[in-house]
């Protein structure tokens, strides 16, 4: 039992237990769901933007296929199959992220057959994951880094498939830029999260505080009523069942302090009944221990007179007491 005691728990620190692990919660929930989600948009994004470049190189490459009748160009000058994929990438990025007014120039796609580095960024990534294949899917221009998860897209020719694009599908770790602004969204909203987390903390301690202060000012009084001290005066404006119950107990030690001030007067008017007929027959049955007062049958009889008179009151005593057992 003493244990059980010492370690007790206030409720106001359950209460804040109780917030801080709902928020704990909400928390773990918000970050998991927005890492998945920011992933999963930040790749849909970059892939749907590989998606749009295919399908504006498709176009390209079949006019050049009708041209010369093959792709054996593009193998044969690397450097122009390098500046034909990087052009377009490039117009196709800023089409859909447009720069802003005052921003400087794009960087331009490589000319005279210089190829990029691998994994330059921004743009060396498509490139490295492109490949162009042939209409049996032979591939003829291999890709850097290939992947065995790729999306396709046909080249063709008046209705007919005369090769393919092929582009690994990515994700966000597969391009420095995106990488970098997944992480720095991602060490964002942590930051934000933690702010708001503390906030948070901060405030449901304040409310468990706020909460239990009519709990603690209730446990004040009622611990006078343990002390047999009735001056009991709950002051709750909480406008719920704190301030009913407040407003119970004010009850409850006005009544107990009506029954205790009934409680002295009963015992004193007890008392004074009691001591008139025990002073008579002390008075009495010192006189005639002192000869003063003969013994004979009138002393008796006033002697059993006041006994008869103690006997009634000492038996309305006791019947009283039973019906308040009752």
């Amino acid at each position: 039992m003493h244990l059980r005691n010492s370690m007790t728990i206030k409720l106001a620190h359950k209460f804040f237990i109780a917030h801080a692990l709902i928020i704990l919660a909400l928390v773990t929930a918000f970050l998991s769901f927005s890492y998945v989600s920011n992933q999963s948009l930040v790749s849909n994004a970059m892939n749907g933007i590989d998606k749009t470049v295919m399908e504006e190189l498709a176009p390209l490459l079949a006019d050049s296929y009708v041209q010369s009748g093959s792709f054996d160009h593009w193998i044969q000058e690397p450097g122009k199959w390098n500046e034909l994929v990087d052009g377009t990438f490039l117009r196709v990025f800023f089409s859909i992220s447009p720069m802003p007014h005052g921003a400087p120039a794009p960087m331009p796609a490589p000319s005279g057959g210089q190829a990029l580095k691998p994994c330059e960024p921004p743009f060396a990534t498509f490139l490295q994951h492109l490949t162009l294949l042939a209409a049996d899917k032979t591939p003829l221009i291999k890709a850097l880094k290939p992947a065995p998860d790729t999306h396709l897209e046909a080249i063709k020719v008046h209705g007919r498939i005369v090769g393919w694009l092929q582009v690994a599908k990515i994700n966000v770790d597969a391009l420095p830029y995106a990488g970098y602004f997944f992480h720095q969204q991602v060490r964002f909203t942590l930051w934000v999260v933690a702010c708001a987390g503390l906030l948070a903390l901060a405030l449901g301690y304040w409310l468990a505080q706020h909460m239990t202060q009519p709990i603690r000012l209730i446990t004040e009084e009622t611990q006078k009523l343990a002390q047999r001290d009735f001056t009991v005066n709950i002051a709750v404006h909480t406008g719920d069942e704190l301030e009913a119950l407040g407003k119970h107990i004010t009850s409850i030690a006005q009544e107990l302090s009506m029954f205790s001030q009934q409680q002295k007067q009963w015992l004193l008017d007890i008392s004074h009944e009691l001591r008139t007929p025990l002073t008579i027959l002390y008075g009495e049955f010192n006189a005639m221990l002192e000869d003063v007062t003969p013994i004979n049958a009138s002393a008796i009889i006033s002697l059993h007179e006041e006994v008869v008179h103690l006997k009634r009151i000492v038996d309305d005593l006791h019947a009283l007491s039973m019906m308040d057992a009752v």
